[in-house]
């Protein structure tokens, strides 16, 4: 899942080469000489969740202890809010 950018995927194209367009919510196209922040899950950051392992080894701003874990900070944003809509901006592009 992805929030405050856009991207394109082609299945077809080979594995590593598969992002295509990556835009910031502004439009702006991503520019891969620049650092960016980003927040992540516990179980993909910490644990390579889903098959991703491009984090293991990144430095972590907040660590588990210093934080609220993520679960717990999703599940007190669903109280507070007592119902939640899905946003229907999409996110993802799949190219044949």
């Amino acid at each position: 899942r992805v929030s405050g950018f856009t991207y394109t995927y082609s299945e077809s194209d080979p594995a590593g080469q598969r992002i295509g367009e990556v835009l910031l919510q502004d439009g702006t196209p991503l520019d891969p000489g620049a650092t960016y922040s980003l927040a992540i899950t516990n179980y993909v950051a910490t644990n390579g969740g889903d098959g991703v392992t491009a984090f293991l080894n990144a430095p972590i701003a907040v660590s588990a202890d210093e934080g609220t874990a993520d679960v717990s900070a999703l599940w007190a944003y669903v109280q507070k809010l007592g119902t939640v809509t899905p946003n229907d901006i999409p996110r993802a592009t799949v190219l044949p």
